[in-house]
């Protein structure tokens, strides 16, 4: 930071001078803290970028939640063979949306539209890694349930709705859910105010 050396007053003791200064006659200058966007398309493409990752997320957040609340008993149907089916025909739908949401997740990660620090994208990387990990556990179970009979069908489903609530927290949870968090937030407080 630069400061004008005129016009400026002295306060106070002499051994201590504190500067007044107009606020036109101060110029900042602060170095970007990582380079700057690339020149390239890919920042006049964040739109395209930002717009699927919330749409899809969006969708994502919604068929988990459904998913997840429909699991209980008679969630789906008062009948628990009819409910059983109902969870595993809407999982298909729900490994659907929640592949295509990490892919997509991948995909920013890999163009990094707004040429974020690549410590960051380490960061998003692993993210990545591990809900990939954890769909593929949870499939794995919820295989296994189906093919089971008695204690072991117990367990292999709690392992199932385990892995498949860490991969619902772990993609759900991000700068775009917080931004829309907040987006809805003010909007109620819009009608409350």
């Amino acid at each position: 930071m630069k400061y004008s050396h005129h016009h400026h007053t002295h306060i106070g003791p002499s051994l201590f001078p504190v500067h007044l200064y107009r606020y036109s006659e101060v110029v900042e200058e602060a170095p970007p803290r990582f380079p700057p966007p690339p020149k390239s398309d890919k920042w006049g493409r964040i739109d395209y970028f930002f717009c699927y990752h919330l749409g899809i997320g969006i969708m994502w957040l919604i068929v988990g939640f459904i998913q997840i609340y429909k699991a209980k008993a008679g969630g789906w149907s008062l009948f628990h063979k009819t409910n059983w089916k109902a969870h595993r025909v809407f999982g298909r739908v729900a490994i659907l949306i929640v592949c295509a949401h990490i892919f997509m997740m991948a995909i920013m990660t890999r163009e990094n539209p707004v040429n974020q620090h690549p410590i960051i994208l380490f960061g998003y990387g692993g993210m990545i890694l591990r809900a990939l990990s954890n769909v593929r556990q949870g499939v794995k179970y919820a295989r296994l349930t189906a093919k089971s009979n008695g204690d072991e069908k117990s367990c292999y489903k709690k392992k199932h709705e385990m892995y498949m609530f860490f991969v619902y927290a772990r993609t759900t949870v991000g700068s775009g859910t917080i931004r829309v968090a907040a987006w809805a937030l003010w909007f109620v407080g819009q009608f409350l105010s």
